[in-house]
């Protein structure tokens, strides 16, 4: 039936049409399904979705019952277009099930694909690469560095990114193993996990020179290298942007601006985006947001500082920022102060601790939309429910983990690892 159509029309026909439509054409005919999921159509949809963004927003609640903290988890996907706004907000179940207190936390989004991990150091080793697009996961397999194997760890970092050229998705893994004489300089070992290959393998000639830490929202991946912020080991002083090339497998670094170079920021306070197309660093200081962006990459005189954001009543910034598809800044701060209800609670006691977390009160949050030039401050909404462990980015609809991940069946995948290890700790 599709002799008669121009190889270049069909393509073009396909490449606008939804996830879901195109979803559903797989289902449909053998001869679309093959067309579709080939990777040279698959790489095609991939860049020209990129056009159509959405809003992608993780987060959790918190629960308690018989004294016992229970995390509730949620994401929100919503096109970024002139109708965003949070007034009939609703997120929808994280696939991703954990138990008790852990929660997943983001490591990074690359071409629609997002990879998770477990909050958890105990379970650290447990991650995720989800398509919610398409509904379609890959429950990686466990790292050769675990407890296990190797006893305990000072840290471990984790990356995500794409090799372009192999069409290839990876996750790198750095650990830094216990060290018990506080004069012995820390073991580092770095491991990497390729979609192609489904295994984990060592990288044997190139490790960090700083320290990387493991915190939400600190990674992006850039001009074919994951970026992490590093750490001085000695005094925790910002040093460096560490890089790791995920195709030729290397480390390297990228000069700071000299304002931050050997500062105390927070781990939780600078985060590492990409920015209008360059790379950037988000520093979120109470209430208070700055950016600054890399204008020639590789060239440290080239920092800028492009933006800068005070709350008029100092009130607490999340560090949730993205970059919206019409190159304004999205953000989440707290529409008033937190509020603690804690009476006669001792809080060294650990049942009245929870009790004081029953009464927390979290704030209403505000999804602000700022222009980067000018000071124009749109409001989108604000949202009523607890939000705890943000995560805010641009995400891109796409097909990638069709052929190599698992369909989501119903809508709750749950994890033995991560049972069976809060079952012990009731």
């Amino acid at each position: 039936m599709f002799d008669c159509l121009i190889y270049e029309l069909l393509i073009n026909i396909l490449l606008r049409l939804p996830v879901k439509t195109l979803v559903i054409c797989i289902c449909t005919c053998r001869t679309l399904q093959s067309f579709i999921t080939s990777p040279n159509f698959i790489a095609a949809y991939t860049n020209k979705s990129k056009q159509n963004s959405f809003v992608f927003l993780k987060y959790h609640t918190d629960s308690f019952g018989k004294n016992i903290k229970r995390v509730n988890e949620y994401f929100w996907l919503h096109p970024d277009n002139n109708s965003l706004n949070v007034k009939d907000f609703k997120g929808k179940n994280l696939p991703m099930k954990c138990y008790g207190s852990y929660f997943y936390k983001i490591v990074g989004c690359c071409n629609g694909v997002i990879c998770l991990t477990c909050n958890s150091s105990a379970t650290s080793y447990i991650i995720y690469l989800w398509n919610p697009s398409i509904r379609k996961y890959i429950h990686v397999p466990d790292p050769n560095v675990m407890y296990k194997t190797h006893g305990r760890f000072n840290n471990v970092c984790l990356g995500f990114g794409f090799n372009e050229l192999a069409n290839d998705y990876k996750i790198i893994r750095v650990v830094y193993i216990h060290r018990i004489d506080l004069f012995e300089e820390v073991p580092v070992l770095v491991e990497v996990y390729s979609v192609s290959a489904r295994s984990w393998r060592y990288i044997e000639n190139s490790s960090p020179n700083h320290l990387l830490q493991m915190q939400q929202c600190t990674q992006c991946f850039f001009k074919g290298a994951i970026h992490w912020m590093g750490y001085n080991r000695l005094n925790r002083g910002l040093s460096a942007i560490v890089t790791f090339d995920v195709v030729d497998e290397s480390f390297g670094e990228v000069k700071l601006p000299a304002s931050l170079e050997g500062s105390n920021s927070s781990f939780r306070g600078l985060i590492n985006r990409v920015c209008w197309d360059m790379l950037a660093l988000i520093q979120v200081n109470s209430g208070c947001c700055q950016i600054w962006v890399m204008k020639k990459y590789g060239v440290a005189d080239s920092w800028t500082k492009m933006f800068t954001y005070a709350h008029p009543t100092l009130r607490p910034i999340m560090p949730a920022i993205s970059i919206r598809k019409n190159k304004d800044i999205l953000m989440l701060t707290t529409k008033s102060e937190l509020i603690w209800e804690i009476q006669d609670a001792t809080m060294d006691n650990f049942l009245h601790r929870l009790r004081a977390f029953e009464n927390f009160k979290v704030p209403d949050i505000t999804m602000l939309s700022a222009q980067r030039i000018g000071d124009k401050m749109e409001e989108l909404g604000v949202v009523t429910e607890p939000l705890r462990e943000c995560y805010l980015a641009s995400y891109e609809e796409s097909l990638a983990l069709f052929n190599e991940g698992e369909p989501i069946i119903g809508d709750v995948i749950e994890d033995d690892a991560i049972k069976d290890n809060n079952l012990r700790s009731q």
